[in-house]
C-alpha cells in the first residue's frame, strides 16, 4: 500500500556540488543541470512513502537460492506500483518552464531504481532523477530515449530517497504523454560503499581485479563484459559478441536461466571495473538500458540479446569474438561480475572438459565446458552469464553454474557455443544466423573493436610481386603500393633488397586516393635455384613520419626449383609457417599446401582488414574460390587450433 507524506529536499546547490555530482555513473543522457536547481522555487512537499521491507526474509530467502548452484543472486527487493509521474508531480513555472517534482521515499534502502512501463516523452522535454543529497544525478533522458517496446529503466541511485524532476517549455506540460510506474526496487545490499578490503565489493577475496598483473593481456576482451541488472532487483553477467559483419551490432550474450521479467527493462553497467588493481575508492560505470531477446535455449542456456541502442563509443567498446569449433580450450578465462561486484578476471590453466549440465535441470549430452578447478579466481552468484574465453581469447560458452567458490576444488560448467550454434531448428533457438548474419560458414570470429585507430598519413606496403611462375631467367619485383591513410598519398619511399642486401631506395611520387593502390616497378632479380626472400618497406607519406608502421613490410619467401616443363625455374610462395601457395596472381582458384597437417583455422582479409573467408584446415591441402573477390591485395592468415601459432602469407586477386 502507498502512502502520500510530506517530505523536504533542498531547492539550491552549488556548482562544486553540481560537478561532483555527475562523476559517478553515467546512463544514456544528454547530461545538463535539472532546472530547479538554478531557479528560485519554493521547497517541493510531494512524496510517496512505499512500505517497509522485511530484509532479513529476503537474506534468508537468497541463502536458500545459492545452495540451488545458481550463480544469480539478488540485491533489491521490487515495489510493485502504479504511479503516474506526470500527475503526481508537484508542478512550478519559471518565466520560461514548467518543472515537476516528486520524491519517492523506501526507508533503508541503499539505493533505488525505477522501471517505467509505459515511457514517452516529446521533443524539448526532459527527466532528470537524483538522490535527496543531489550528489548523484542521471540524464537528462529526453525522447532520444524513446524506445518503440515503450518500457524505461534506470540505473540505481544510492539513498532511500529519489527525486523525478520533468523539466518541459512553457505549456507543454500535457506534450510529456507517459510516464507511468511500475517497479520501484529497494536495494537491501549496498551497491556502491561496500568494504574495500576485498577489492571494492562483497565478493570472495581470491577474485582477482581485471586491472591486476595477472589479468594482463586481456584488456580488449574485459570491454566486452557487462553487469546486469536483471528485473531490477537482481545480477547477472554478459558480454557484446561480434558477428560476421563486423558492424558493431549490440548482440549480447547472457545465460537462459537469467530470463526473469522483461528483457526491455534491463539495465547493462559498463566499464564496472577498478582502474587499479587495488582500488581505494567506488568506480564508476557507463549504462545502456533495454533489449530485446533474439534467441536462446535451455540445454546450454544461452540467451542472445540485442540491446536497444548501439553503445556509444565513449564507453569504449569491445565486441568479443567466437569459437564455435567443438574443440576444448587447453586454457580458459573468465571475466565476470560475481556478487554484482566489479569486473574480476579467473583463469585454468588446465583443458576443460566436455560435459553436460547435471542436477539441476534438463540438458542433452557434450552441451557444456566444464572448468575443472579455477587456478586463479573464482565465480558466485552475479557470475552467471559471463563469457569463458579459450586461449585464443574467443568466446567458447557462458557460464550456466556450479560449484565453484573461493576455497574449493569444485568445478563450473558453461554451456557451449558450439552446441548453441544450432541448438534447435528455430531461428529463435540458435546462434549462427545471427553471429554469421550473411552465412559464410565462419566458424570462428576475432573480435572488433569499433574505436580501432584511423590515421591521416599511412603509406602500406600491400605485396611484392614479379615471382610468378615463370619460363624466364629473371624477374621484375614490384610492390603493391597501398594508401592505407585517410589523406591523398603524393609521395613515399620505397626501400628494397634480395636475401638481406644492402637495401636500394626509390623516391615514389604520385596521387593516390584513399584505399587505392598503385603497382610499382622495383628492379630485375635473377633467378637461382634455391631460397629467395624479398623485402620491400615504405616511409615518410607526404613527407611525413608514417602514423601507422605496423603495416610497412611486405616480403616473399620463394623456393625457386630447378626447370619443370621448360628450361627455366618454377617458384613456389612459401610462408615461414612452411605453407605453400599458387598460383599468386590469382584470378579463380587459388591452392593452399603444406607439408605437415594439423587442426587449423585459415582467414583472409582484403586490404581494409575486413574478413574474406574463413575455414577450417585439417588435411595438406586446401583451395579457396577467390573469383568474386575485388581486384586487390589481400592476407592469408593460418592459425593452429593446437597450439594457437599463427603464419600469414600475402597474394593478389586479379
Amino acid at each position: 500500500m502507498l502512502r502520500n507524506c510530506k517530505i523536504r529536499f533542498t531547492a539550491f546547490l552549488s556548482a562544486a556540488m553540481m560537478l561532483t555530482s555527475i562523476e559517478g555513473q553515467a546512463q544514456v543522457s544528454v547530461g545538463g543541470t535539472p532546472l530547479s536547481w538554478t531557479n528560485v522555487l519554493t521547497a517541493s512537499n510531494t512524496a510517496i512513502v512505499l512500505p517497509a521491507v522485511d530484509e532479513v526474509a529476503l537474506l534468508l530467502e537468497d541463502e536458500a537460492r545459492l545452495m540451488n548452484g545458481e550463480k544469480t543472486t539478488r540485491f533489491g527487493y521490487n515495489h510493485d506500483v502504479t504511479i503516474d509521474v506526470i500527475s503526481s508531480c508537484e508542478w512550478q513555472t519559471t518565466s520560461s518552464h514548467e518543472i515537476g517534482r516528486l520524491a519517492i521515499q523506501s526507508d533503508r534502502a541503499r539505493s533505488i531504481n525505477l522501471i517505467f512501463n509505459d515511457f514517452y516523452l516529446e521533443d524539448d522535454v526532459s527527466l532528470f532523477l537524483y538522490n535527496e543529497s543531489k550528489e548523484d544525478v542521471i540524464g537528462a533522458f529526453t525522447s532520444a530515449n524513446n524506445k518503440a517496446y515503450r518500457t524505461f529503466s534506470t540505473l540505481p541511485l544510492p539513498g532511500d530517497v529519489l527525486i523525478l524532476e520533468i523539466n518541459a517549455p512553457l505549456g507543454s506540460r500535457t506534450d510529456v504523454t507517459a510516464m507511468q510506474l511500475e517497479t520501484v526496487t529497494h536495494a537491501y545490499k549496498d551497491l556502491f560503499t561496500q568494504s574495500l578490503d576485498k577489492g571494492l565489493g562483497q565478493s570472495g577475496s581470491c577474485n582477482v581485479n581485471v586491472n591486476c598483473p595477472e589479468a594482463a593481456g586481456w584488456e580488449d576482451q574485459r570491454r566486452s563484459v557487462a553487469r546486469i541488472v536483471v528485473n531490477g532487483n537482481d545480477h547477472c553477467t554478459g558480454a557484446l559478441i561480434n558477428n560476421t559483419g563486423n558492424d558493431a551490432t549490440p548482440y549480447f550474450l547472457t545465460a537462459n536461466h537469467c530470463l526473469t521479467g522483461n528483457v526491455s527493462n534491463w539495465v547493462f553497467w559498463f566499464n564496472w571495473e577498478s582502474p587499479t588493481c587495488n582500488p581505494t575508492q567506488n568506480s564508476s560505470y557507463d549504462g545502456v538500458s533495454g533489449s530485446t531477446l533474439l534467441a536462446s535455449c535451455s540445454s546450454s542456456d544461452f540467451a542472445l540479446l540485442e540491446l536497444s541502442q548501439e553503445v556509444p563509443l565513449e564507453y569504449n567498446p569491445y565486441y568479443a569474438g567466437w569459437s564455435a569449433v567443438n574443440t576444448a580450450p587447453t586454457s580458459a578465462v573468465g571475466i565476470h561480475h560475481p556478487s554484482g561486484d566489479i569486473k574480476k578476471w579467473s583463469y585454468d590453466g588446465d583443458a576443460s572438459v566436455s560435459s553436460e549440465w547435471g542436477g539441476w535441470g534438463n540438458s542433452g549430452t557434450n552441451t557444456h565446458w566444464e572448468v575443472l578447478d579455477w587456478d586463479i579466481g573464482t565465480t558466485e552468484g552475479g557470475s552467471s552469464g559471463s563469457p569463458l574465453f579459450d586461449q585464443n581469447k574467443r568466446i567458447v560458452g557462458q557460464l550456466h553454474g556450479g560449484a565453484a567458490l573461493c576455497g574449493n576444488d569444485f568445478s563450473d560448467l558453461y554451456g557451449k557455443v558450439a552446441y548453441s550454434w544450432d541448438c534447435q531448428s528455430e531461428n529463435s533457438g540458435r546462434l549462427d544466423v545471427y553471429l554469421d548474419p550473411n552465412n559464410s560458414g565462419l566458424t570462428l570470429l576475432d573480435g572488433f573493436d569499433p574505436n580501432s585507430d584511423v590515421y591521416a598519413n599511412d603509406a602500406m606496403a600491400g605485396e611484392v610481386l614479379g615471382f610468378e611462375d615463370s619460363c624466364a631467367s629473371g624477374a621484375i619485383a614490384q610492390l603493391v603500393l597501398v594508401n592505407a591513410g585517410t589523406d591523398p598519398l603524393t609521395s613515399a619511399d620505397i626501400l628494397y633488397g634480395l636475401n638481406g642486401s644492402v637495401q636500394q631506395t626509390l623516391i615514389w611520387t604520385g596521387n593516390l586516393a584513399p584505399g587505392s593502390s598503385e603497382v610499382v616497378d622495383l628492379e630485375l632479380v635473377s633467378l637461382n635455384p634455391g631460397s629467395l626472400l624479398y623485402e620491400a618497406s615504405v616511409s615518410n607519406p607526404n613527407g611525413v613520419t608514417d602514423e601507422n608502421s605496423a603495416n610497412n613490410l611486405a616480403f616473399v619467401n620463394k623456393t625457386i626449383l630447378g626447370p619443370a616443363g621448360c628450361t627455366s625455374t618454377s617458384i613456389l610462395d612459401l610462408d615461414e609457417g612452411g605453407i605453400l601457395l599458387a598460383p599468386n596472381p590469382v584470378d579463380h582458384m587459388l591452392s593452399l599446401s603444406r607439408v605437415h597437417a594439423e587442426h587449423s583455422v585459415v582467414r583472409v582479409y582484403n586490404a581494409k582488414g575486413q574478413l574474406m573467408a574463413q575455414r577450417e584446415w585439417l588435411g595438406n591441402t586446401l583451395s579457396l574460390d577467390v573469383s568474386q573477390w575485388t581486384n586487390g591485395v589481400y592476407v592469408m592468415q593460418s592459425q593452429s587450433v593446437v597450439t594457437g601459432k599463427e603464419s600469414r602469407i600475402s597474394f593478389v586477386k586479379q
